[in-house]
């Protein structure tokens, strides 16, 4: 599955705005402006790379794994994306104030 960067990036974005609540898919979809199913896919490989952790059920959704200050986007890119180039210093949490 081919990733784009607006698609993993908004969906940790969201999931770092939200701080301490859980977001569903479809919330994480229209933060970052894409389908439910392919918010869910990316969304399973986000959770498979160890960024988000979810929980399924009612009360279930989507938070971070670990705080948005230690995700760096380049670290995300290498391991969802290994074919693409490393970029360092961007974290998460500076994307998700600028957005």
């Amino acid at each position: 599955m081919r990733l784009n960067r607006q698609s993993e990036t908004g969906i940790l974005a969201a999931c770092a705005r939200s701080q301490i609540n859980k977001i569903t898919t479809l919330q994480a979809a229209e933060a970052s402006s894409t389908t439910k199913d392919h918010a869910a896919q990316v969304v399973n490989l986000l959770v498979h790379e160890g960024f988000l952790h979810a929980e399924r059920g009612r009360s279930g959704g989507i938070v971070l794994a670990v705080p948005a200050k230690e995700i760096l986007l380049g670290d995300v890119l290498c391991d969802v994306q290994p074919d693409q180039m490393r970029i360092s210093g961007a974290s998460i949490e500076a994307i998700q104030t600028s957005t």
